[in-house]
């Protein structure tokens, strides 16, 4: 059975009609409508851009009910330390060097690099290169703030509201 469209609904399919030449308009009116339907707009972005240039160790960029990307970024010989979620997280490399270590195994890092740590599996990033080891990952569900960033790992340490903040056990 299809539904009656209402006269607000015509008049919003109507402007945006309109506004498709205006791909900035019309995204911003798109994220009106959306949110204003009680449903969250989808996350659309250049992943990799994003990563390679946040020089953030942790930034989250979207949270959804079910999901959220935070950004990475690792300072040479700096790791993120032995950590246990009780949420999957799936990372991937984008520049840089590194070993993971999940449950006493060692894996190499590199970018291209995709990787699925399962919840409960204790595990650790670590930069083993020169460089910043920049990543992004994701968590299912959200294992951070919304919207939080820490400059630097001991920031990020020190901010026990989001160090308590996930699902738990």
């Amino acid at each position: 059975m299809q539904k009656r469209m209402t006269s607000s609904w015509r008049m919003s399919r109507s402007i945006c009609n309109r506004l498709s030449d205006f791909p900035v308009l019309y995204y911003i009116y798109y994220q009106f409508i959306y949110t204003t339907m009680n449903k969250q707009a989808p996350f659309l972005a250049n992943i990799e851009k994003l990563t390679l240039e946040n020089t953030y160790f942790r930034q989250v960029i979207f949270t959804a009910p079910h999901s959220q990307v935070v950004l990475m970024s690792i300072l040479p010989g700096e790791d993120i330390g032995n950590e246990v979620h009780h949420v999957d997280q799936f990372f991937r490399f984008e520049a840089g060097q590194g070993k993971a270590i999940i449950d006493g195994k060692e894996y190499v890092l590199a970018d291209g690099t995709a990787l699925l740590v399962c919840a409960g599996s204790e595990h650790n990033i670590i930069n083993t290169g020169k460089k910043s080891l920049q990543l992004y990952t994701i968590y299912s569900p959200a294992n951070h703030i919304d919207g939080r960033i820490h400059k630097t790992k001991a920031e990020a340490q020190a901010d026990e509201e989001d160090e308590a903040f996930g699902p738990k056990a």
